[in-house]
């Protein structure tokens, strides 16, 4: 008989009072750098396009060499900026810890470690992916949207049929808050925006417990059950045991030297990349005959307006643009998946990423479009240029399919298991063996599952939310959460989008769920005399659907993540629960209050700021939705378009599940191919996955498991460790020079208290 495992409980003072003060940091530094929107990720040589051009001189190739605004040659980061974000004050947080453990033994536990850890990474992954234009949707971008540039022509429409429950202070004061906003010194009318902030607070929050309560509900079932292998939470129970003692008295961030490799090549390869880019200057210089590292040079040849699109275009692009993408710390990642996970995802993206899109063009291109100057910018990306120029190829939807699936299918295949917990809905806890980690009964989980989710209702109705729409919206957010916590246990996700905050999934499915709320509750062809008040709190709050989206997915998906860090940390799964509960409501508030202290107090990236919330915070949320796809711009879903893409994503996850269920032999992995389809940006991860399984192979077959587990796995764990520390040390920096960009957009420092000339 197994001796039976003692979990501790590691909720202290000490571990609350440092985890709070990593995170107020973490929301501020985000608040510094334009919102949390813009964090620039320092990178290597990495950014290549080839593809096929029509210059003046004839037919031929074309390399277009890509580069940021970072410091270090960086790029725009949002697509990545919640993940990294989060592990590298994460990593910050175990140096430190490993720092006095060295000095003082057992100064912090293994369950106090990893408790912290938890919290900083729940706080500030949820925080960095929601940008200052979502997280105060319900607070700024309506009113003051008139500083600073030329009124809105619906300024009208928003006076009037603005919720009074939720704005009713801000509306008929364009004179303060002009004076406010473009005025130094300020101090904040903390009594004014306080009622709209706690509202805003407590409606955010329910909505992240509702995915909280339903990662609680399958926990047992993706640890134990199915046993999957949770990469994300292997990593970060290895940047935990960084910080304990080794056999030889050293703790193991100075004393395993693979590890230490891994690190110092990740951080070299991303502190120094001056010569990369020296590189990349003069092959563009070799093989372009315009400099295209110059912001100011055309994309195109000049006196070329367009480009028509054919199959070895596609090719070529798509070829060109992974075949440099390489990056250390996707590689560590790629160590941790299952071999399985990588096969299928890299056969899934030559299929449907690299030959079908050439060999389809005539069907999903049908009249031979040609790509103007304007689309150009997004010829980087084939699944961009596919979903610009026709739905042949319209991926999210698949994606969404599959999420569904991974949410259903498990379910149905362990009946026994659901039924369970079902039971206890009406009172008939499982025995104590059935689950005796639990961090509370489950009927305890069902309730408050419950409760929080008739708080975010009652909180949208009297916020004039069409009630339909709510309820849709979260019937839609916790199927698809649980399919992305599932397929995130197994394959580790995706990160996030080209060019838009997201992390384990694309970002853009919010765009296709807001698209499928417009048409289920008829928005779709109102006109401005027609908005009533509901239309448009409806169009307004469901339209800019991202935050709840992030709080919702985003946290469910790191909750069932941190269930199992602090299982492995034999950490008291009721400490993970309530340490994430503290840090999405301390990370909420922290947010809003640095986000008024700053525009109020300084004049905060002066140059661009109204321009940001106006055309940003509106043109991006809810007026581009509202007044743009409801009516000014009508978007019409196809069913023949969407319907057969979500059941072929559906049946295509079933399927392989109940395959490989009944033949183990069978080793397609559903996640594995749904990581292709959740988001643009896998094509960073084709050439560090493919040199993973490369690697994973060669040495369990040379070296065996244990010469894999002693050597490869701390190289890349080191590697994996040493890219969001630096990424994040580089955000920081920068925006305390005085003077300095700090991303692009404003020359001053976030400090001024004087209007710049």
């Amino acid at each position: 008989m197994s001796e039976k495992v003692e979990f501790r409980s590691a909720l202290n003072a000490k571990t609350l009072v440092i985890a709070i003060i990593f995170i107020i940091i973490g929301v501020f530094v985000g608040q510094i750098h334009y919102g949390g929107e813009n964090l620039y990720v320092p990178q290597g040589p990495t950014y290549w396009t080839w593809y096929p051009a029509n210059p003046p001189s004839g037919p031929g190739w074309r390399i277009q060499a890509f580069h940021g605004h970072g410091p270090w040659g960086g790029y725009n980061g949002q697509h990545m900026s919640a993940f990294l974000w989060a592990f590298g004050f994460a990593m910050i947080l175990v140096i430190v810890c490993a720092v006095a453990n060295q000095i003082r033994r057992e100064t912090f536990t293994r369950q106090e470690v990893a408790l912290m850890t938890i919290m900083v990474i729940a706080a500030l992954f949820w925080y960095s992916c929601s940008t200052t234009k979502h997280t105060l949707p319900s607070l700024v971008t309506f009113m003051v949207s008139c500083y600073g540039v030329e009124p809105p022509p619906y300024l009208e429409i928003i006076e009037r049929s603005v919720s009074p429950v939720l704005y009713g202070a801000f509306v008929g004061q364009s004179a303060f808050w002009n004076h406010f906003l473009m005025t130094p010194g300020n101090p904040v009318p903390w009594g004014t925006i306080l009622p709209s902030m706690i509202y805003f607070t407590v409606w955010i929050f329910c909505t992240a417990l509702v995915a909280i309560c339903a990662s609680l509900l399958v926990r047992r079932l993706y640890v134990d059950v199915e046993m999957l292998p949770f990469p994300i939470s292997t990593i970060q129970y290895g940047m935990v045991e960084l910080t304990q003692s080794s056999e030889g008295g050293r703790v193991n961030l100075f004393a395993n030297k693979f590890f230490l490799i891994g690190f110092a090549i990740q951080f070299l390869w991303l502190f120094i990349p001056i010569t990369a880019n020296m590189i990349r200057f003069r092959m563009a210089e070799i093989f372009c005959t315009t400099n295209p590292l110059d912001p100011s040079a055309d994309f195109w040849y000049e006196g070329i307006t367009g480009q028509p699109i054919y199959p070895i275009f596609v090719l070529g692009t798509t070829i060109g643009e992974i075949a440099f993408l390489f990056e250390p710390w996707l590689f560590g990642m790629g160590v941790f998946l299952p071999i399985d996970v990588l096969v299928t995802f890299l056969a899934t993206f030559l299929i449907f990423g690299i030959i079908l899109p050439a060999a389809t063009v005539s069907i999903w291109n049908p009249e031979g479009l040609i790509l103007s100057p304007e689309d150009g910018q997004g010829v980087g990306s084939v699944p961009y240029l596919i979903d610009e120029v026709g739905g042949f190829f319209n991926y999210p939807w698949v994606g969404i399919g599959m999420f569904a699936a991974f949410a259903i299918v498990p379910l149905i295949r362990n009946r026994s298991y659901f039924a369970n917990i079902l039971k206890a809905l009406v009172g008939k806890e499982p025995p104590e063996t059935f689950d005796p980690e639990k961090p509370m009964q489950y009927r305890f989980v069902w309730w408050l599952l419950i409760i929080s989710g008739l708080i975010t209702l009652g909180l949208a109705a009297l916020a004039d939310v069409d009630v339909k729409g709510w309820v849709m919206l979260m019937v839609i957010l916790t199927v698809l959460g649980l399919g992305i916590q599932r397929m995130v246990a197994e394959a580790g996700g995706i990160f996030g989008t080209f060019g838009d905050n997201g992390a384990w999934v694309q970002e853009a499915f919010y765009y296709n769920i807001m698209l499928f709320l417009v048409a289920f509750l008829g928005l779709q062809g109102i006109m401005e005399d027609e908005v009533t008040r509901t239309v448009f709190m409806t169009a307004m709050i469901l339209g800019n659907t991202a935050v709840f989206y992030q709080a919702h997915l985003h946290t469910g998906a790191y909750a069932v993540q941190a269930q199992n860090v602090g299982k492995k940390s034999r950490l008291k799964l009721r400490d993970v629960f309530i340490g994430i509960c503290i840090a999405i409501i301390l990370s909420l508030l922290a947010s809003q209050v640095f986000t008024w202290w700053l525009r109020g107090a300084y004049y905060f990236n002066w140059d661009r700021m109204p321009y940001h919330i106006a055309e940003l915070g509106i043109g991006e949320g809810n007026w581009h939705m509202l007044f743009g796809y409801v009516y000014n711009e009508p978007w019409n879903l196809d069913p023949a378009n969407t319907i057969p893409r979500i059941i072929a994503g559906f049946i295509a996850v079933a399927v392989i599940y109940f395959v490989r269920g009944r033949w183990p032999w069978f080793r397609v992995s559903a996640a594995g191919a749904a990581l292709y389809f959740s988001g643009f940006t896998s094509s960073y991860f084709f050439i560090p996955y493919l040199l993973a399984l490369i690697v994973k192979y060669l040495a369990v077959k040379v070296g065996g498991v244990d010469s894999f587990t002693k050597k490869i796995q701390p190289l890349a764990l080191g590697f994996f460790c040493a890219a969001p520390l630096v990424w994040t040390i580089s955000s920081i920096w920068p925006a305390l020079i005085p003077g300095y960009n700090t991303c692009g957009l404003s020359p001053y420092p976030w400090f001024m208290t004087e209007r710049p000339e």
